[in-house]
This record gives C-alpha cells, structure tokens and sequence, in this order.
C-alpha cells in the first residue's frame, strides 16, 4: 500500500528502503509505502517516524 506523507515540521525528509537500503528523498504529498521509515531532519535534531496506517 501507498501513503501520502503530510506535512511534519518541515517539507522534507529520507525514506529508508529496508529491503534494497536505498536512501530515497520524499517531499510532502509523495505517496510511501506502509512500513518504510521517514526521518524528517529537524533544526537540531532527527524525528525517526514509521509509516502506519494513521
């Protein structure tokens, strides 16, 4: 399944493909899959956020 990212803080984040470990770049409104993990780079800091059904 595909999901839309929505805004979080900032516009951009990284996309980490477990299976192929490919770093994929994302913006808002690109559709992810469930599952994949999106780590929005902060001013100071990284939010790490799963993909869930939400």
């Amino acid at each position: 399944m595909k999901k839309i990212i929505k805004k979080i803080g900032t516009s951009a984040g990284i996309i980490f493909n477990k299976e192929e470990m490919k770093i994929l770049e994302a913006d808002v409104g690109d559709l992810v899959d469930l599952g994949d993990i999106v780590i929005i780079k902060m001013k100071k800091s990284k939010l790490v956020v799963k993909v869930s059904k939400k």
